[in-house]
């Protein structure tokens, strides 16, 4: 996957089509259209009919055979099914893109693994990586020397402090906080976790937990394949 964050595309800007057609698709789409690109449809192989914010709503096979040459970004919430969606359009060898907004801060030394999507408002900051298929919402704010896996999902105003580790496949809930570990002791958030909105995590959280609260504690666990 290439690193997105140093330079932005000289490619002259493609078609955008987003697979899903709820919220988060939309709050892509308009912050895409901000930023000069071109929405053409959403896709919905569920509920593949009407529109949504004067766009079609299409099959995938629909916008496949519209749209070849289109670049593909996926906005839906469930990490399993965005998961084999992204290995559907990769075996179709659509081209997926990713969406660093205009009003995003990235540093320098940051590293955005293609394809992602950082949202407006959002701080990435020294010596970050945010693997491929990460989203940070809006206003969310990644401090120095933290790693966020692939497919997880910063919902907005997601606080991360320095030096910590989010596996991939997680899901931190609207405003959470993670407080800050050390070059000697990071802190961890194991894979498939779950923080709550509002939660404070100040140590680590293991695979497959829920946590919420404040400080944050265990609500559930469930098995996760490492």
């Amino acid at each position: 996957m290439e690193n997105i964050s140093k330079e932005p595309s000289s490619e002259p800007y493609r078609r955008q089509i987003i697979y899903g057609a709820g919220g988060h698709a939309r709050e892509l789409a308009f912050q895409l259209k901000q930023a000069g690109h071109d929405v053409v449809a959403f896709v919905d192989d569920i509920s593949p009919s009407g529109s949504a914010d004067h766009l079609p709503i299409l099959s995938f096979s629909e916008a496949d055979q519209a749209f070849r040459d289109a670049e593909w970004h996926i906005a839906i919430g469930n990490i399993s099914a965005k998961r084999r969606l992204a290995a559907k359009i990769i075996k179709n060898n659509n081209y997926l893109g990713s969406f660093v907004s205009p009003n995003a801060i990235v540093s320098g030394s940051a590293q955005i693994m293609a394809p992602a999507q950082i949202f407006a408002n959002t701080v990435v900051s020294a010596n970050t990586r945010i693997e491929p298929f990460a989203v940070l919402h809006f206003g969310t704010i990644v401090a120095h020397d933290v790693t966020v896996g692939e497919f997880s999902f910063l919902a907005p105003r997601t606080t991360v402090a320095g030096h910590v580790i989010i596996g991939r496949d997680c899901w931190l809930g609207v405003g959470c906080t993670i407080i800050n570990g050390s070059s000697e002791a990071q802190i961890l958030i194991g894979n498939g976790a779950t923080v709550g909105a509002g939660a404070c995590v100040v140590k680590d959280v293991r695979a497959g937990d829920t946590v919420a609260g404040v400080p944050a504690r265990p609500l559930m666990s469930r098995t996760i394949e490492q």
